[in-house]
């Protein structure tokens, strides 16, 4: 019996060993051991003890449920009673099994050999191994030394065609006839196959209409996560898009790469929402079965799956016995065990198959695999593909890394300066000591690291923590790295909010830490403690942090879910607030706080009624009100998005828009479904009552959010000059709950409030295409168009909108120059930038959409803009609410002015 893991023990030998570890090393966040290269360097000399410390998981607790896992394991083995021989026997078998099946077919396989051993007197000997579950490389199997062999893919596909026949198999199902996957040769048998298949999130990505080229689009640049590219199905993937799409395809699919899972972690991660930051995931069909994120659906792509084969065949000079295992390997016993659940589709034609009628399965197909160089070809696109995700990999990380060429010119100013540390014969059991080692490294400061080998795992190691590095190899046995914390200096948004407001280097890099260690998962009393050595955090302090660690790897989805838990841990600091009184009638800031005194009034009344449980008085029209005067809360959200935010966009503070509008967004559905509710006959008061209940939370969470952290950013950010032009641009916005303010500052007279201080000479002409028209004539036709135009330019930036009586959507002066990202809710911002894109490289030139809003239906089109040269000068949007364009009938061919009144 194998002796039990104890905290000594190597993570190396563990995962090697004992793969039915696996599951828990992942469900406690040891992703490392799903990185071939992590698993051969870093977790060969890093002992259990060291990898719990790294993680800050229970070294004891831990242990256990590692052991708990071997036990389990034993006692499943001790409970068969007939042990199949996986040495040798009177017929041999090689069997490389994908893992969710590998179990199965092997318990099964146990009945049939113990019978046949009963019946011929023959014993078989079976090699087992599952693909997925084998995280080293591949071992060549000697396919000389078995009499049948059964393996995904094509790494065993042998090339050795005429020593090996067909099974019995002869008549398949209607998708593997489809795909042509009967061999014409009759020397191997296909008796299932593995479907890749996408996942698509809801969020990024509008369509479910996709297909295998659209991984080489360049709207999924860095947005695209696949298996680990040593798993089978992933191989296969990559040779099919060689295959079809040559090495430029296959170049620009690794370019959309982001990152590589084991498929089990993978579904994970998606169901924690740790991934909620990338567009599509390649897949195995049977893993998605756990997929429980409904913001992620899993589709189909419109010209098929990619089929990774289960090939099986017989040596030429096996025993005739063999034919009758064959027979069973390819039985509709052992299909409809392949099959269970319906994720594992076979051949077998009698067995029901899990892929839709509308899609049919890929492959190269047997003329490819029969020609002299196929290993070849084969082999070729693999080393492509490693050769373009290195490239992929070295061009990210520099730009991750080396943010701003002032950041590296500045480590390679210092590097001399940095302490030497030489790890020449060293261990990996430093990698502990030297992580400890980077805390306390001060910004600007480094280390000078001397290795026998160049330390690759260290290198993301280093990103995750904020740091740069450079590389000087000097011979093949010694290797320099100089690490680098550079602080503010790699952050380019974050850089330019500093200079809007004083920050103080170290404090904020101290923060930033605690805030990273948050997001990491540190314990929050340490945290607690931690955040109490540089109390109090001001609002613009942790506002800047914000920005500073979103560009360290922290994202917007991240935020969105641990905003709450994060605040708590500021809490403190927070509440002690700044004074927001001083700010004078007409002022944004005295506005944004009367509309929120008047939304507090409202909250506290509506709960005083639900809280007295008045029952009797709850209809549609009791809640009406109440729900009407909630709603008008997306009047004040809309004055932020469109007049503050632009503001601190241009100071390089744009969580607000990117993270803020998330949760505006999520407040309007909340108060929108509070309507629903209250409007449903069906529904009793309690259940109105909780509707509505969330609505009002989400209202006063975000209340606390301006109050204690945005507008006193905003008002260390924003010169007087600006809050001027932000009242200015509030004339053609709504209020919420309040009358319009006064005007601010009272010098401006009303005639001037719709005027910018330096308006346009619109007294030239202009020579069109067709005719001849002054500048004033023009601003006039654009006033009174029927339509609400907007003109974004080639660099994706607001340039115009009319003022046109019929606006649909507000718009107010602070939109020009706007990036046209933060001009739309982030939920549909890559829909925009898709359709920019397509317009840009000419593969579209039109989108249009139509939708039903507050009983209006608004017609939607993008126009690609280009000059008389084809090029590419922006884009044009036109909306119309049609409503009484659709209802029109017949024909009217005579005046009649009453029908236009």
């Amino acid at each position: 019996m194998d002796q039990e893991i104890t905290l000594k023990t190597k993570v190396y030998d563990i995962v090697t060993r004992y793969p039915e570890t696996v599951d828990t090393f992942l469900s406690h966040g040891f992703n490392l051991i799903t990185n071939p290269v992590k698993l051969k360097t870093v977790a060969r000399f890093v002992t259990l003890e060291s990898a719990c410390s790294m993680k800050k998981v229970n070294p004891e607790l831990f242990l256990r449920e590692l052991n708990r896992a071997l036990a389990a394991k034993r006692e499943a083995q001790d409970c068969c009673q007939f042990q199949i021989d996986e040495e040798q026997g009177d017929i041999n078998i090689a069997a490389l099994l994908p893992c969710p099946i590998a179990i199965p077919i092997k318990e099964a396989f146990k009945t049939f050999a113990e019978k046949f051993n009963h019946d011929t007197g023959l014993k078989i000997g079976l090699h087992v191994k599952a693909a997925a579950l084998d995280l080293n490389s591949q071992p060549e199997i000697p396919y000389a030394d078995y009499d049948l062999f059964i393996a995904p893919g094509y790494d065993h596909f042998t090339g050795n065609h005429k020593n090996y026949r067909q099974t019995n198999l002869q008549k398949m199902n209607q998708p593997f006839t489809q795909a042509g996957m009967s061999d014409p040769n009759n020397r191997y048998s296909i008796t299932g196959a593995a479907p890749a298949i996408l996942i698509r999130n809801r969020k990024k990505v509008s369509s479910s209409r996709l297909c295998w080229a659209d991984l080489c689009n360049d709207n999924f640049q860095g947005k695209i996560a696949t298996p680990l590219a040593e798993l089978e199905l992933q191989k296969g993937v990559i040779y099919q898009m060689f295959n079809d799409f040559g090495e430029d395809g296959l170049q620009r699919f690794a370019r959309k790469i982001c990152g590589e899972y084991h498929p089990a972690e993978m579904i994970k991660l998606i169901n924690r929402r740790k991934l909620d930051h990338i567009d599509l995931f390649v897949a195995p069909l049977f893993f998605t079965k756990m997929l429980k994120n409904p913001d992620f659906e899993v589709i189909w792509p419109s010209d098929g799956a990619i089929a990774i084969p289960l090939i099986l065949s017989i040596h030429q000079n096996a025993r005739e016995e063999t034919t009758k295992v064959s027979e069973y390997l390819t039985s509709a016993d052992m299909a409809n065990l392949l099959s269970a659940e319906g994720l594992y589709p076979t051949s077998h034609i009698a067995t029901p198959n899990p892929i839709p009628n509308d899609t049919c399965l890929l492959w190269p197909g047997w003329e490819r695999l029969y020609q002299v160089d196929f290993q070849q070809h084969y082999r070729k696109s693999l080393s492509l593909y490693q050769q373009y995700c290195k490239e992929m990999k070295t061009t990210t990380e520099s730009i991750h890394s080396h943010s701003g060429e002032s950041a590296m010119s500045d480590l390679s100013e210092k590097k001399e300066q940095f302490r030497t540390i030489d790890l020449r014969g060293e261990s990996m059991e430093f990698l502990p000591k030297l992580l400890e080692m980077l805390d306390t490294i001060e910004a600007g400061d480094g280390l000078h690291l001397i290795k026998e080998f160049e330390p690759v795992p260290l290198y993301q190691l280093l990103k995750e923590r904020g740091f740069i590095h450079q590389m000087e190899k000097v011979s093949d046995d010694e290797y320099h790295v100089y690490l680098q914390n550079p602080a503010v200096q790699t952050a380019a948004k974050a850089s330019t909010m500093a200079q809007h407001i004083q920050v103080d280097a170290k404090r904020a890099e101290i923060l930033a830490k605690i805030v990273i260690d948050f997001f990491n998962g540190a314990n929050l009393e340490d945290l607690n403690k931690r955040s109490q050595e540089i109390f109090p955090v001001s609002a613009p302090e942790f506002a800047y942090v914000e920005q500073l660690i979103s560009e360290r790897g922290i994202s917007d989805t991240q935020f969105e879910e641990q905003i709450e838990n994060l605040i708590q841990l500021f809490k403190k600091s927070l509440d002690q607030g700044s004074d927001l009184s001083q700010f004078p009638a007409g002022h944004p800031i005295h506005t944004y706080l009367l509309e929120n005194q008047m939304l507090k009034k409202l909250i506290t009344a509506l709960r005083l009624l639900i809280k007295n449980n008045d029952s009797q008085k709850a209809s549609p029209i009791f809640w009406g009100d109440y729900i009407d005067n909630l709603s008008q809360t997306n009047n004040h959200y809309v004055r932020k998005e469109n007049q503050l935010f632009p503001y601190l966009e241009q100071k390089g503070f744009d969580k607000p828009s990117t993270i803020m509008w998330t949760l505006h967004d999520n407040t309007r559905k909340f108060i929108k479904q509070a309507n629903s509710a209250c409007h449903d006959p069906s529904l009793n008061f309690a259940a109105c009552s909780e509707q509505v209940s969330l609505a009002m939370d989400s209202i006063e969470d975000m209340i606390y959010k301006e109050e204690k952290i945005l507008f006193p950013t905003a008002i260390a950010m924003l010169s007087e000059q600006e809050w001027i032009q932000a009242r200015q641009g509030e004339i053609e916005l709504d209020y919420c709950l309040i009358d319009e303010p006064p005007m601010w500052p009272t010098t401006i007279a009303t005639g001037e409030q719709n005027q910018s201080s330096e308006q346009p000479d619109i007294s030239g002409t202009l020579k069109l295409s067709e005719g001849l028209m002054s500048l004033e004539q023009i601003n006039a036709i654009f006033s009174h168009l029927p339509v609400d135009i907007s003109f974004v330019d080639s660099d994706n930036r607001v340039r115009f909108y009319n003022q046109c009586k019929e606006r649909i959507f507000p718009r107010s002066p602070a939109v020009i120059g706007r990036e046209v990202k933060y001009c739309h809710p982030p939920k549909s911002v890559d829909t925009v930038l898709e359709i920019i894109e397509a317009f840009r490289s000419g593969k579209q030139d039109v989108a249009e959409f139509w939708l039903t809003l507050e009983g209006k239906f608004i017609y939607i089109r993008y126009f690609a803009v280009r000059d008389a040269n084809k090029t590419y000068q922006g884009v044009l949007e036109v909306m119309q609410e049609v409503s009484r364009i659709r209802e029109l009938k017949g024909q009217q061919t005579l005046l009649n002015w009453a029908s236009n009144q």
